[in-house]
C-alpha cells in the first residue's frame, strides 16, 4: 500500500506526534509513505491543508483520507472548514471519540466513514529509571508555548496547590514538574521542577514515577496521559474532554471538578476548588495500585489500526 503525505516533506511529518511515531511503524508493516500523489493508494490530509481546494486535481483512483488533529473546535469559519473536509474525504480518523461527538453536536457534520484511532506511544521501560530520593513520587505536567506564546492548558497552578497541601499531610512524597513553570509560588523542597524536557529524557522519569497528577483546563487527547498509561503508572485526573476516555477504571481516578466559565490566565489567581477529592484520589492511587497494561496505547496497536482502516478503505470493507 502507498500513502502519500499531503503537504509534508519527510522531516516535518516526523516532528509531529501524531504522525512522528505512527510512520515508521507502518513502514515496518510495509506500508510505504511518499510525498506526491504519483501511483498512490491513499493520501492523507489533516485540516491544516487547504484540502478544499486541492481535492478537484487529486487522481480519481486516490482514496482522502482526513486525519483529525485539531486540538479543540474554534473558530465558526474553521469548523465549517473542517466539516467539510470530513464531508469530502473518503475516511476520517479522529484521535478520540470525546471530539468526533462535539462536532457531530456543534457542527451537525456528516463522514463517509470514520474511526478513532487514539494517539500511542513508542516508548520501552528504560534499563535506568531516574533515580528518585523520595518513597513516592509524582509527575505533573505543566504548561508549553507555541512560538513564545503561552497556552495555559494544564492547571499547573492548582496541581501545585494540592502538592503543596499533599506534601505537608502526607509522608515521603516528592512531585516532580515538567515544562514550562513560570509563575510558580509555592516553593518546597519536595515540590522540584525539571524544566523542559526532551520526550527521551521524559521516560526515566515516568519510569521512576508512582502516579502522575493531570489536572487540566482542556485536554483532546493527551500525550502526557497516553505515554503514562503505556508505561503501566496510574493517573489521577479531572473530567475533561478525552482524558476520560483513556483513563478507565483500572488505570487511574478521574475526580469531578467544577469547570468555571472563566480559564485560568496570566495573571490572575487559580480559582478555588475543593482540593480533598483530588489529595484522597492521591493517597488511593499511591497506597499501592494494582498493576495493570494498555496495549492499546502501544505503538504498534495504533499502526495496525491506521493500516487496517487504510486497507479496508481501499478495498471496500467496513
Amino acid at each position: 500500500m502507498r500513502v502519500c503525505l499531503d503537504g509534508f516533506d519527510y522531516e516535518t511529518a516526523r516532528r509531529l506526534v501524531f504522525l512522528g511515531r505512527v510512520i515508521p511503524v507502518m513502514e515496518n508493516l510495509g506500508v510505504t509513505f511518499q510525498y506526491d500523489t504519483t501511483n498512490a493508494d491513499v493520501i492523507l490530509v489533516c485540516n491544516k491543508n487547504i484540502f478544499k481546494y486541492r481535492k478537484s486535481s487529486l487522481p480519481k483512483a486516490i482514496r482522502p483520507v482526513h486525519i483529525h488533529v485539531i486540538d479543540k473546535p474554534s473558530t465558526i469559519a474553521s469548523n465549517k472548514n473542517r466539516v467539510r473536509m470530513c464531508r469530502d474525504c473518503d475516511l476520517v480518523i479522529w484521535q478520540c471519540n470525546w471530539l468526533r461527538k462535539k462536532y457531530r453536536v456543534l457542527m451537525d457534520y456528516k463522514a463517509k466513514r470514520e474511526v478513532v484511532i487514539h494517539n500511542a506511544a513508542s516508548i520501552a521501560t528504560p534499563e535506568q529509571p531516574m533515580k528518585m530520593d523520595c518513597k513516592y513520587n509524582v509527575i505533573m505536567l505543566a504548561t508549553w508555548s507555541v512560538d513564545g506564546e503561552p497556552r495555559p492548558r494544564k492547571r499547573l497552578h492548582e496541581m501545585v496547590e494540592v502538592a503543596w497541601e499533599y506534601v505537608h499531610e502526607q509522608g515521603d512524597v516528592c512531585f516532580w514538574i515538567v515544562g514550562e513553570n513560570t509563575g510558580i509560588k509555592r516553593q518546597h523542597d519536595r515540590i522540584r521542577a525539571l524544566g523542559k524536557l526532551s520526550f527521551a529524557e521524559v521516560v526515566p522519569v515516568l519510569s521512576a514515577c508512582d502516579a502522575m497528577l493531570n489536572l487540566t483546563w482542556f485536554d483532546n487527547c493527551p500525550n502526557a496521559v497516553i505515554e503514562a498509561l503505556a508505561l503501566g503508572i496510574p493517573v489521577v485526573c479531572n473530567n475533561e474532554a478525552g482524558t476520560v476516555e483513556l483513563v478507565r477504571q483500572d488505570a487511574g481516578i478521574i475526580v469531578n471538578i467544577d469547570k468555571p466559565v472563566t480559564s485560568y490566565q496570566h495573571g490572575r489567581a487559580a480559582p478555588k476548588f475543593d482540593k480533598r477529592p483530588v489529595m484522597d484520589a492521591l493517597i488511593k492511587v499511591l497506597s499501592g495500585w494494582p498493576e495493570f497494561e494498555r496495549p492499546d496505547l502501544r505503538i504498534d496497536y495504533a499502526a495496525q489500526k491506521y493500516k487496517e482502516a487504510l486497507e479496508g478503505l481501499i478495498h471496500g470493507t467496513p
